[in-house]
């Protein structure tokens, strides 16, 4: 046999052997008897061979593993009667002794061979992805290897070659929570691109939630479907079929998945999808970045909206997370700040506090104790919460711009000149708008879901009082007039609706399922008998409020109210 000969066979060793990838590493020996039934389009494992096509060499085993056939490989007749006796060292080496004349013969029905399976190769179907509808829990491993997504398989990239951004930073003169900050009032779809080098993060942000974070150029390592596979919620072979279905569709891997409907609950997909966003906004916080570029996009994605994250919420868990795992040298750096002040809970007209996700507990400081201005030891001594913990929720508050902070005798108002105040009442006026269309009434009112009567009345009063014509700067025109009254028109509408307990409680169970209701009305009894132990009334009368709010019949409670109210009026 001629080196050219050898050469041209070890080529065709080369080219029809799969090259190993992330996504077949994790298949191993253990997780093959669960892939035995998977078969994606344009692929047939094991299958026949169509009619008049020549026999494989190939050969495809039961464990998924390739086999090479020597009969194939010297002819339809055995070895044993055109060699003489031979030695094998293994099923693809062969020691043999032959003629010129045999020699001639095998070249040539191998060169025949090697023709009849390239042409079968070039007859046969494009192997295309299947939907993640038709995802079975089992997949062999060639299967897998033949439909490993590539870096450049499908529309990954958030923008279009024309895409030209509006805004720059230097992340080495402005912080990225600064950045997240100021975009989390604007209400057009935008994309913030993050650059380090080669690597590039986009982050695809709407009316002030994070909808979707994606790694470029992107890695089966940092992807939904890998993490679910490592915690065994997928199979290894379902997270690569719904990995490259995503990319090749332009989508994210959750809206694949929840497309797929049968792989795992909708809940489960959703939660999953907001952890691992968390993880990545928080690497990318730490992270040593160059420059950040935002850009307006006309459209969102398909499936963006899947498990929305609130920014302002990202930022304040960070700053709180930061000091309740703070030095205690730290922590009391940071309270100096409040030591003799006056702190007052303020409005941030572009974003809600219900965003914020502080539990019903720690709800009070927000909605009990800072609702007037009070001295910052009284703040604390009337905390639901230890002083550290209040310390970090303050710090947090602070951070996104809703805590007030004043030296006491001094005026709560900024002093400003005529056109500031302009400025500042159209941004209002703005953002108040796309509020209007975005969130719902408990988050606009920026008031729990369990919210009682007095609660609902005195943030209505609050919020409306901004949007009175009479407090107005002088100087505003007729169209932002007019804006000012659809405003304080839909904001009557929406206390009309919450005031009344019947169309509240209906109101609420569009938003709210019977079963969280129900676990919150036993977690207000809990809190309320607690805190009723310890004589904390106002904490306790807070928490029975809310349950009578969830079961107006519950008449057990409705005995003790009374003794309640006596309790915090005297």
């Amino acid at each position: 046999m001629s080196n050219n000969d050898e050469e041209t066979v070890e080529q065709r060793l080369r080219e029809l052997r799969w090259d190993d990838d992330e996504e077949t590493k994790v298949l191993e020996e253990d997780s093959l008897s669960d892939l035995r039934n998977f078969r994606a389009p344009g692929v047939e494992l094991g299958s026949p061979s169509p009619e008049g096509e020549a026999h494989n060499p190939w050969a495809q085993r039961s464990d998924a593993t390739l086999d090479f056939d020597s009969a194939s490989w010297t002819g339809i007749d055995p070895v044993s009667d055109v060699v003489h006796p031979a030695r094998r060292d293994n099923p693809t080496t062969l020691e043999v002794e032959v003629g010129e004349e045999q020699l001639a013969a095998l070249r040539d029905e191998r060169r025949a061979r090697l023709k009849q399976l390239d042409a079968g190769a070039r007859r046969a179907p494009t192997p295309r992805p299947a939907p993640p509808s038709q995802i079975t829990p089992s997949v062999k491993k060639r299967t897998i290897r033949e439909q490993a997504p590539s870096v450049t398989t499908g529309s990954h990239d958030l923008l279009t070659g024309e895409a030209a951004a509006y805004r720059h930073w230097n992340l080495k003169e402005t912080s990225l929570a600064g950045i997240l900050l100021s975009l989390v009032g604007v209400s057009e779809p935008a994309v913030l691109e993050l650059h380090s080098g080669k690597s590039r993060a986009q982050l695809l942000i709407s009316a002030g939630q994070l909808l979707e974070v994606r790694l470029l150029p992107c890695s089966a390592q940092h992807s939904l479907c890998t993490s679910l596979a490592k915690k065994g919620r997928v199979t290894p072979a379902q997270a690569a079929s719904v990995r490259q279905y995503a990319m090749k569709h332009g989508v994210s891997e959750a809206s694949a998945l929840l497309k797929a409907g049968n792989l795992l609950p909708a809940t489960t997909i959703r939660a999953a999808a907001r952890a691992r966003r968390r993880h990545l906004i928080s690497r990318l916080l730490q992270a040593q970045l160059v420059e950040a570029s935002a850009y307006h996009i006309e459209s969102l994605p398909e499936g963006a909206h899947v498990a929305p994250i609130p920014l302002v919420g990202i930022l304040f868990e960070r700053v709180r997370a930061y000091y309740d795992t703070a030095q205690p040298s730290v922590r009391a750096k940071a309270e100096q700040r409040y030591l003799g002040m006056h702190l007052k809970r303020k409005h941030n007209f572009a974003f809600s506090i219900n965003h914020l996700e502080v539990s019903v507990n720690e709800r009070q400081l927000l909605d009990r104790v800072l609702t007037r201005e009070r001295p910052y030891d009284r703040v604390v001594h009337n905390s639901p919460t230890s002083r550290d913990a209040t310390l970090s929720i303050l710090a947090g508050l602070d951070a996104v711009g809703v805590l007030r902070v004043t030296t006491p005798g001094l005026s709560e108002h900024e002093s400003s000149n005529s056109e500031e105040e302009l400025v500042r009442a159209s941004m209002r006026i703005d953002a108040m708008e796309s509020r209007l269309k975005a969130e719902n009434y408990f988050d606009i009112l920026e008031v729990h879901w369990s919210s009682y009567d007095a609660e609902i009345s005195r943030a209505y009063q609050e919020l409306s009082a901004y949007f009175e014509l009479i407090k107005q700067p002088l100087g505003l025109d007729a169209a932002q007039r007019a804006r000012l009254g659809a405003i304080r028109g839909k904001l009557d509408r929406i206390y009309a609706v919450l005031r009344d307990p019947i169309r509240r409680a209906e109101y609420r169970r569009t938003l709210v399922p019977t079963a969280n209701i129900r676990r919150a009305a036993r977690k207000f009894d809990m809190l309320g008998a607690a805190a009723f132990r310890k004589r904390q009334f106002h904490s306790a009368l807070d928490y029975y409020q809310r349950l009578l709010s969830l079961e107006p019949n519950n008449k057990s409670i409705s005995r003790l109210l009374p003794v309640l109210l006596s309790r915090t009026t005297t």
